[in-house]
């Protein structure tokens, strides 16, 4: 990957966040550097995560992650295994996840950028991303947060049209 890239696009993403009040830094996920992002908003996701994996020459894939949930209780994750495809059967981009033996709970989508591409249009698309994964991940926490809190049971959100999230 193009260092050169990286280091330019996290350190306008670090700008942009930082200029509206987001804390932001920098983290070490799985050998790789990510540009994360926590939120204090009632509602929101915990954090953003973005990261970059190298596709193909110049070609770089730009992660967005929302931790909607870390250690979600083993009791609720039955209630994710009938909720969470019933959302994702209906979302254009992006899935929500559960990683079981951690208990994290995520919204994440992915889309691809020319690394010699302007950084003014790459940072459009990644705003641009980056506004609907931020909308679909609060949306998914008005679902998932009353199956996980017991006022709603999983099969009835799952069978209820209002559930469904799209942009």
């Amino acid at each position: 990957m193009n260092m050169e890239f990286e280091n330019k696009l996290f350190a306008e993403i670090e700008e942009f966040f930082t200029e509206r009040g987001t804390k932001v830094f920098y983290d070490d996920i799985e050998g790789k550097k990510a540009l994360v992002m926590e939120f204090g908003d009632e509602g929101a996701p915990e954090d953003c995560t973005v990261s970059l994996v190298d596709i193909d020459d110049n070609i770089t894939a730009v992660n967005i992650m929302f931790t909607i949930m870390s250690g979600l209780p083993d009791s609720s994750s039955d209630d994710m295994d009938v909720l969470l495809p019933y959302l994702n059967k209906y979302l254009t981009v992006g899935n929500f996840g559960l990683m079981k033996d951690s208990g994290y709970l995520y919204f994440s989508c992915a889309f691809v950028v020319d690394e010699f591409a302007d950084m003014l249009q790459t940072m459009t698309l990644l705003l641009s991303m980056w506004e609907i994964a931020d909308n679909t991940a609060r949306e998914g926490i008005e679902v998932i947060a009353p199956v996980i809190g017991g006022t709603v049971p999983a099969v009835e959100a799952a069978n209820d049209d209002s559930s469904i999230i799209q942009f």
